[in-house]
């Protein structure tokens, strides 16, 4: 059996592709604009102003992960663009 580090099964690979990462990080905001109608428009708005860094915190942190995991998962030695893709940036 061949050991292939990091394994991401495949349901998680599908599922972070573009289209799929900007359905997860758009859906809180449009919970809030549906369904959050009787609320003061004030606190309507602080939630949506919430939800909208959130969904770009988790943007930022799916993007990284997708970059780190096409960098990694496979069986060749790393080479300079892998270890850029990985780098310094995305410790910060």
């Amino acid at each position: 059996m061949h050991a292939h580090f990091p394994y991401l099964p495949r349901h998680l690979f599908f599922s972070f592709q573009p289209a799929v990462i900007e359905d997860l990080v758009t859906s809180p905001r449009r919970v809030i604009e549906e369904s959050l109608d009787e609320l003061p428009i004030a606190a309507h708005s602080r939630l949506e102003r919430k939800a909208v860094k959130i969904g770009e915190q988790f943007r930022n942190i799916f993007l990284k992960f997708v970059d780190v995991h096409h960098a990694i998962n496979h069986a060749n030695k790393l080479n300079q663009v892998d270890i850029e893709r990985t780098g310094k940036k995305y410790l910060a």
